[in-house]
């Protein structure tokens, strides 16, 4: 085995602040690499004060039309594997392309609203054939993630949304 050994003008600089502070952070950086969660916080708004359910329907809705005629359901699911939306018997009356939006306001009147929110989520086309379409989500959505809008991405424009709220028992 070679040592290194610290010699001339660079002998102890490993002690001096800067070295130390960068040491520091090299071990930080490292410990994020290897164990992300000890550096990343959850976002407040992504912590409910309601206990999420180990399997099962969280939030349901059903869409409405904002700009063209609508109907179908959309749930928020957990499942085994994470979350997802479950679009149920939804169409549009629109030759398309509808995306599949999921939006942070309790509710979507119009296209305005739409535009002026900036905690919206793109998933993508909606897929007629598809019934149920499941879209699986990255984790678990932020609590002020409570609308689900269908929109036409080609003209930008709001067809239907859906609030998304608690089943009742």
């Amino acid at each position: 085995m070679v040592q290194r050994q610290n010699t001339g003008a660079w002998q102890g600089i490993e002690q001096t602040p800067i070295c130390r502070v960068v040491n520091s952070w090299l071990r930080r950086a490292t410990l994020c690499v290897l164990l992300p969660v000890a550096c990343v916080d959850p976002p407040e708004e992504a912590i409910d004060s309601k206990p999420t359910p180990t399997v099962g329907v969280m939030l349901r809705g059903s869409f409405d039309a904002i700009a063209k005629p609508a109907q179908g359901t959309v749930e928020l699911t957990k499942t085994q594997a994470g979350y997802e939306l479950s679009l149920n018997g939804v169409t549009v009356a629109d030759p398309g392309p509808v995306h599949v939006y999921l939006v942070g306001l309790e509710r979507v009147n119009s296209t305005k609203d739409l535009d002026q929110v900036e905690e919206k989520y793109d998933f993508g086309p909606l897929e007629t054939q598809d019934n149920p379409q499941r879209i699986r989500l990255p984790g678990r959505p932020a609590a002020t993630l409570r609308s689900v809008a269908l929109v036409n991405p080609k003209f930008g424009v709001v067809l239907a949304a859906s609030e998304l709220r608690e089943p009742t028992r």
